[in-house]
This record gives C-alpha cells, structure tokens and sequence, in this order.
C-alpha cells in the first residue's frame, strides 16, 4: 500500500493564498493593528522556521474594495496598498463591494432607528477558492498556504487534497493564522479558529507579525510622490528578514 503513496518532493514549490479582509480582521484582533506586507509574510512562511526546502512561487492576494462613488477615502487606500503589492510582485484580485441598507439602533435618543449603506464581500473567497483548485490542477504549487480563518474554503481544500489521489502527485494545504501569547500560567495560546480541513497549522505570532507589519502611510496625498521610495524601502527589507522563533504544528 505504502508503493502506491506518492513523495515528497525535496524542494517544496509554495504559493500562498491571503484572504486579504479575514487576515486584517485577524491580525487587528491578536496585534491591534491590520496591514501587513503580503510578501515579506510569503517569505516567513517559506522560511526556515517552518522546514527546509520551502520555496516561495507566488504570493496571492483576494480583497474587496469599495467604490470610488460610495467611499472615494476608502477606495483611494485600498488602490494605494494594491498599487504598492503589484509593484513588488504580489498577485492580486480586488472586487467591488457590494452594497445594501440596513436600519442600525440610533445611539442617540432620536430617531430611535436609522438607515446606513454598508458594502460587503461577494465573490472573494469563491475565488480564491477557484484559483486553489485550479492552479492545483495545473501543477503549479506543491503546497498550497492558505490565510484565511475562513471556513467556507474547506471544501476547496478538501478538493485539492483529492487530486492527489486523481494525479499521483504529491500535495498538501496548510492554513496559516494569526496566534495570540501563551498564557504563563495555563501554557496555552488563546483560542483561535482554523481551517480543519488543511493538513498543517502555522502560527503567525507577533515575532513573525512584527517582521511583516506594514507601518506606510497610504493615507498621504503625496503618496504617489514617495511610492518608488516606499517601494524600494520595502524591497530591502523583504531581503533583510532573519530567521527566528515561531510555533507550526
């Protein structure tokens, strides 16, 4: 039966899938704050700490965006950080929100009701979940690193690890999430949602969060002004990242 199992390849070709809005919710929730660089978190995840032979193809990264008539501030940031991930070889995805009203309790005393316009994600994740499969189909990755608590992305997870019955081939998914302190005195971390379906964990814990955390101003009028400057900074310090401690179960 073991004939039939297929190996592990010793070099190990990585593509890693972000969430974009479930890992800032994550990361706001454990650090208190939310922007990363996508491509410096691609590198630690490929790097040492996690085994050898991880290289890194492609990070990925899926988000919503609200449109420039709605929210022109919010649509501005977003264009912002996605102009400044393509510029350092980041792929991404980005789909207008959609929109619809909602009667919310008034915190003032009158009325006791009002009506606000929210947007929310359509499509994201059923793409990101698409391109899971399909680029497994396609021999692209060996591993495919998933961010993202969530759970709706099991069932492409489940699919792509039935290729390998279908293929012959080695793959595999790992869900990477954002992971509080342990506790000192219980010896346990908080508890955190996490695909069940991904065959490996990794924690993003603050060492790792603090050698990705994206600190760029992408509020700034001028930000077009200082966009090669910025770019360059965060080049170099993509080549700059040490190894060091983290947890992976």
């Amino acid at each position: 039966m073991r004939a039939n199992v297929p190996k592990r390849p010793s070099t190990l070709r990585i593509i890693v899938f972000i969430d974009g809005q479930n890992f800032y919710n994550d990361c706001k929730k454990v650090f208190s704050k939310g922007e990363t660089y996508p491509h410096l978190l691609g590198q630690e995840l490929c790097s040492s700490r996690f085994g050898n032979g991880r290289q890194l193809k492609q990070v990925r990264f899926y988000t919503g965006i609200h449109t420039p008539d709605k929210n022109p501030k919010m649509n501005a940031y977003m264009t912002r950080r996605l102009e400044m991930m393509k510029a350092i070889d980041v792929w991404t995805f980005a789909r207008p929100l959609k929109y619809s009203s909602q009667w919310v309790k008034n915190r003032d005393e009158k009325p006791a009701f009002i009506k606000i316009i929210k947007g929310r994600e359509k499509g994201v994740d059923v793409r990101l979940a698409l391109d899971l499969i399909w680029l497994a189909l396609a021999d692209e990755f060996d591993v495919a690193v998933v961010v993202s608590t969530d759970t709706d992305l099991d069932e492409a997870i489940k699919d792509v690890l039935k290729l390998r019955e279908v293929t012959g081939r080695w793959l595999a998914v790992e869900n990477a999430i954002c992971v509080g302190p342990v506790n000192p005195v219980t010896d346990r971390r908080p508890p955190y949602k996490r695909l069940s379906s991904a065959g490996r964990l990794l924690h993003i814990d603050q060492e790792i969060f603090d050698q990705i955390r994206d600190d760029t101003d992408y509020w700034l009028n001028n930000f077009e002004e200082d966009f090669d400057e910025q770019v360059e900074k965060t080049s170099s310090d993509g080549q700059e990242q040490k190894s060091g401690g983290a947890e992976s179960e």
